[in-house]
């Protein structure tokens, strides 16, 4: 039988189900919290929804411990992927559950009502803690992007992540931006939620691809013909 090589990234050592089930955790949780964002009229950041004192802050927190569940879930399937650049070269797994991680202490330690930026007036431990824990998710979500756009994944699936990366990052950053500045915050918000929706919808769909690697594995499989005499 003539079997399709397999190349290291496509060693998953999860199963498609598992896959599949992140995938599904992190496009319900980027869901609600667009919903949550719908239920409150006032400008806030995305931390700002699962602050204390307000009332989203339970349901909010819930769909970010949701996207850091899902992350934690679907980080096996990227086992094996590695950067070709040698300073990003360790496994983006690894990088993934980081992230993860990261989320799940956001989603647990929030910022106070206002959510006011750290070492200001009004800010507290609370809120620094709250600070680092997003931010390293969000610079880890980069650095899996970066390392998956610098793999030997096919092409298309490096473009997806570059673009993904451009978009999260110049998006982010200009959210962020205008949020030191206080100035548009109503519009930093919005960038902030649409780089958080790039991001989560990229891993989702990384997930998707790799859920069905063991399906195209079959198929490019080709087993010899038996000729009767």
């Amino acid at each position: 039988m003539l079997a399709h090589r397999l190349t290291e990234a496509e060693r998953t050592p999860t199963t498609p189900t598992a896959m599949w089930l992140a995938a599904a955790i992190l496009l319900v949780s980027v869901a609600t919290i667009w919903f949550t964002r719908s239920q409150v009229t006032e400008q806030v950041y995305v931390s700002g929804l699962g602050a204390t004192g307000m009332p989203t802050t339970d349901v909010f927190n819930t769909a970010l411990l949701g996207i850091g569940v899902g992350a934690l879930l679907g980080a096996p399937s990227l086992h094996g992927i590695r950067s070709r650049l040698r300073w990003l070269s360790w496994s983006a797994s690894g990088t993934l559950v980081a992230t993860a991680l990261a989320f799940v202490g956001a989603s647990q330690v929030t910022c106070t009502y206002g959510c006011p930026i750290p070492f200001t007036p009004g800010s507290t431990l609370q809120d620094l803690v709250h600070i680092v824990f997003a931010a390293t998710g969000f610079t880890g979500a980069a650095v899996v992007m970066v390392q998956l756009a610098t793999s030997s994944l096919p092409r298309l699936t490096r473009l997806v992540a570059w673009g993904a990366a451009g978009a999260t990052g110049l998006v982010a950053a200009a959210g962020a931006s205008l949020s030191l500045l206080r100035f548009r915050t109503d519009l930093g918000a919005t960038l902030e939620f649409v780089a958080m929706t790039v991001g989560v919808v990229w891993l989702a769909g990384v997930l998707v691809r790799q859920a069905l690697i063991p399906a195209e594995r079959a198929r490019a499989t080709v087993l010899p013909v038996s000729v009767l005499s």
